[in-house]
């Protein structure tokens, strides 16, 4: 009998579809995680290309940890995934730790460190990491809207990216920091749908960054939610009915 208790409650307990995208503990970079690999891409001012990690860029693995350091010349570079269905409408969540050790911008509209999400229907948003302010990225790639009274260059921090209909927030150590709306960029990469970037995309800014699990959780359909209903509701009748029958 309590075998048989145990699925229906799980089900309720778990409301949600999560999957780890990236663990450094792997030893692994994000483009070698065997998981759920990442693809690398880099380049320098001058139009060099390459999709492997090569000087003035570094990127290793140490402590369970990712350290990506763009800060050693004019270059940008980063990790982006398109195998997650990020559908706005039913919501998802990005869940990334990360800490901001040094960042550096020749202009207030760039960023050394982004991440951004692009949903199924290209509508999403890039969010800026600098050592003092973590800001959204305007659709004209403008500085948007930012935090205040907030470090990222503190500690290693356990950030949540949500975007739910036409909005987003983020979350630091699950108190949120920054809310608005989603944009429609309008141009290379953000009109490829589900795509997740995590790194430096910027000639004008540079970061020494720390990069710990990286999480994909999407809101399950409503299908999915009225059988996970259904099935708590049918597990807690069985937990009443047993209860009953030891008291009698």
């Amino acid at each position: 009998m309590k075998r048989l208790l145990l699925t229906p409650l799980t089900l309720l307990a778990t409301p949600a579809f999560a999957g780890l995208l990236y663990e450094p503990a792997s030893g692994q970079l994000p483009d070698g995680y065997l998981l759920n690999p990442w693809t690398y891409g880099q380049a320098t001012l001058a139009g060099a290309i390459n999709n492997t990690v090569t000087s003035p860029i570094a990127a290793s693995v140490t402590g369970g940890l990712l350290s990506f350091d763009t800060t050693g010349g004019l270059v940008r570079g980063g990790w982006n995934t398109t195998g997650n269905t990020l559908d706005r409408a039913t919501g998802y969540t990005l869940g990334f730790e990360l800490k901001v050790n040094s960042e550096s911008h020749a202009s207030n509209d760039r960023s050394g460190f982004s991440v951004i999400v692009i949903s199924s229907d290209l509508q999403g948003v890039e969010l800026g990491f600098w050592g003092d302010e973590i800001w959204a990225q305007n659709a004209g790639f403008t500085h948007g809207e930012g935090s205040s009274g907030f470090n990222p260059s503190s500690a290693v921090v356990a950030y949540a990216l949500t975007v739910q209909g036409s909005a987003y927030t983020l979350t630091a150590n699950t108190v949120p920091i920054l809310t608005g709306s989603l944009r429609a960029y309008g141009t290379a990469p953000y009109t490829t749908p589900n795509f997740l970037f995590l790194g430096d995309n910027t000639f004008s800014a540079s970061a020494d960054s720390t990069l710990g699990n990286v999480t994909f959780t999407a809101v399950p359909e409503p299908g999915e939610w009225a059988a996970i209903t259904s099935l708590g509701a049918l597990g807690f009748a069985a937990v009443r009915r047993w209860r009953q029958g030891r008291a009698s």
